[in-house]
């Protein structure tokens, strides 16, 4: 073997090793592509349901998507039940909560009557594909459902009055610009804002800087973490929070213990959920290259639970 051909071989085995590491450390990819942006992961039993929107300079609405470890992704359609147009008119999916085994809560407007005009949260049955409106919303960034307790949760600017008797019971989260909020399993509502409580607001900064925030019940507000800049997602899983973001000055995927960050997954994130039992995290990240950007929906490996103190 001359000199040369040991140096192609050389590169070609750290290559493969690269690549499988790499292969490894982003977990098991679902679905990718180089024309649609994923957000919005949950998961339903063993499914990943997301949303998929083209990324054409279209004004084509989200679609909403499901896909299985080892399936092929496919479209559902669901109808906002008040989008009341005998023509078809289509209705805007803005964000996907996830409720139950088999139930997720949609935040959907009606196409044609302005960005948030017509919300709502709508509860959509997987097994029977049955929709029914169950609270108005003006503003989707802040909205949490609690499936437990059927309690949903609003941002303050959008919280809603007079509610109809067949809405689910609501609150509101308090901050004005309170977002990503998520329940945990005792009931707490975990949520990002710029000002947690009777805390100091953040230090000026030409971005927002948020706080992770912790309510229980109708107690105080208390910050749970600070410094968390660009968020994209949040979810909770008994004890462990994890987001989306920036933090310590890099993005990525982050676990938020003892009021520090630690980071999961590096790059930009659209969307981070965990599965039922809190085993696995499904992600929906952005990978720009030298020419060409490509979205991926992936599962990675969860962080595990914090020992108790």
């Amino acid at each position: 073997m001359t000199i040369l051909s040991r140096i192609v071989a050389a590169v070609a085995v750290l290559g493969l090793a690269t690549a499988a590491g790499c292969a490894g450390g982003r977990g098991q990819e679902l679905v990718s592509s180089d024309a649609d942006q994923y957000s919005s992961p949950v998961w339903v039993g063993e499914t990943v349901y997301y949303l998929a929107q083209r990324e054409d300079g279209s004004d084509t609405p989200p679609r909403l998507m499901r896909v299985r470890d080892g399936g092929r992704p496919e479209q559902v359609t669901v109808e906002h039940p008040d989008c009341p147009d005998p023509r078809g008119l289509k209705s805007r999916l803005r964000k996907v909560l996830a409720v139950s085994g088999h139930e997720l809560g949609l935040v959907m407007s009606c196409r044609g009557t302005g960005a948030d005009a017509s919300a709502a949260v709508v509860r959509w049955d997987a097994d029977t594909g049955r929709s029914t409106v169950v609270g108005k919303v003006g503003h989707s960034g802040g909205v949490a459902w609690s499936g437990g307790e059927g309690m949903v949760y609003y941002p303050t600017p959008s919280c809603p009055q007079n509610l109809p008797a067949r809405e689910l019971p609501s609150t509101c989260l308090g901050e004005p610009d309170a977002m990503l909020g998520d329940v945990a399993a005792d009931g707490s509502l975990v949520y990002l804002t710029t000002r947690c409580g009777t805390d100091a607001p953040g230090p000026e900064s030409v971005f927002p800087v948020y706080s992770v925030c912790r309510r229980v019940g109708r107690g105080p507000a208390r910050t749970v973490a600070r410094a968390v800049q660009a968020p994209s997602a949040l979810t909770v899983h008994g004890d462990r929070i994890v987001l989306a973001g920036e933090a310590n000055g890099k993005a990525g995927v982050w676990l938020v213990k003892d009021g520090r960050f630690e980071r999961i997954a590096r790059g930009r994130f659209l969307g981070v959920a965990f599965n039922a039992d809190g085993t696995r995290l499904a992600v929906a990240d952005e990978d720009k290259g030298w020419f060409s950007m490509t979205w991926s929906l992936r599962v990675i490996p969860a962080p595990p639970a914090q020992a108790a103190g």
